[in-house]
């Protein structure tokens, strides 16, 4: 099952993203250190604001009531970039991995940015280690618009970053 997630699902939330943060440390701007430091209560309006009428969101995919997979979309608010929204938290948990739920998550994503009449692009930064998630964006139709070397720093060790982005159909 796919679905907005909300305050009830806090728990399964920060399970998941968390260990999404300590599994893949290069693949998020975010650190699992900062996102342990974060009051509850900033998690719990991400939550509140995911279940809301806004276009932000943070989806997640279940299985047997089970937390597996994350993917959110921020859109810009500003009205000279509001036609662009961002990919960001994607994840599935690597028991889960190659089985689809990544592509449906992705699907279901870029349904919902074709929907939204104001969006024309959907843009994301994957680090160039997450090899199976660039295929997977890039097989979804994500062309590649730029690569920032030394992207991020992880344990003193650098990485580039592939920004990569997808116009909406809208």
């Amino acid at each position: 099952m796919l679905r907005n997630l909300n305050e009830n699902d806090f728990d399964e939330y920060y399970r998941v993203r968390l260990k999404a943060l300590e599994q893949y440390p290069v693949a998020y701007s975010s650190m699992a250190e900062f996102f342990k430091e974060c009051p509850k209560e900033k998690h719990l309006d991400l939550l509140r604001d995911s279940a809301s009428e806004s276009q932000f969101y943070l989806k997640g995919m279940f299985v047997e009531n089970k937390l597996i997979g994350l993917i959110g979309m921020k859109p810009e608010t500003r009205s000279s970039v509001d036609h662009k929204a961002t990919l960001w938290g994607f994840y599935v948990d690597p028991a889960f991995q190659g089985r689809g739920y990544g592509k449906k998550l992705l699907s279901s994503f870029l349904r919902d940015a074709s929907q939204d009449k104001k969006l024309k692009m959907v843009r994301l930064i994957a680090s160039s280690e997450c090899k199976k998630a660039l295929i997977l964006f890039k097989n979804a139709g994500f062309e590649e618009y730029g690569l920032e070397k030394k992207g991020i720093k992880h344990a003193g060790e650098y990485f580039d970053q592939q920004y990569m982005q997808i116009e909406c159909a809208s």
